[in-house]
């Protein structure tokens, strides 16, 4: 499985982060706070798994 995670605000381009997915045995990923700033974001997740693509997206506050 390959991916990008991409954490975009809206209002302060500066606090964009896009990261690779590399999630674990349970897919999961975690960030820290010195990886994502305090603000409301749009988690952007794209992934390929073999020959399919998928997309999701959910808003997130990082308080």
């Amino acid at each position: 499985m390959t991916g990008e995670v991409w954490f975009y605000c809206a209002y302060n381009e500066k606090k964009d982060k896009k990261f690779v997915l590399q999630t674990d045995q349970e897919a999961f990923q975690s960030f820290t706070l010195r990886e994502v700033e305090p603000g409301n974001y749009t988690v952007k997740i794209n992934w390929k798994d073999g020959s399919k693509n998928y997309y999701s997206e959910k808003q997130l506050t990082v308080l």
